[in-house]
């Protein structure tokens, strides 16, 4: 398991900042199924998509620290 797969199983049921097209949006649980994660969004984005899959090696995660 690579480090980046176990940073974001660390995540699993907390927020995170992650990319979305250009834009930084918050992401309430990341939940690694296969090699996809599932990203649901604390707000939906267009016509109300508040749930996301990305391929883990796409997925970008935004921290300030």
């Amino acid at each position: 398991m690579s480090t980046f797969r176990n940073a974001v199983n660390s995540l699993d049921d907390k927020s995170a900042y992650v990319m979305v097209a250009d834009t930084l949006v918050l992401a309430t649980n990341l939940n690694i199924v296969d090699d996809m994660v599932e990203v649901t969004l604390a707000t939906p984005i267009s016509d109300g998509i508040g749930r996301i899959f990305v391929h883990i090696d796409n997925l970008v995660l935004a921290s300030n620290s």
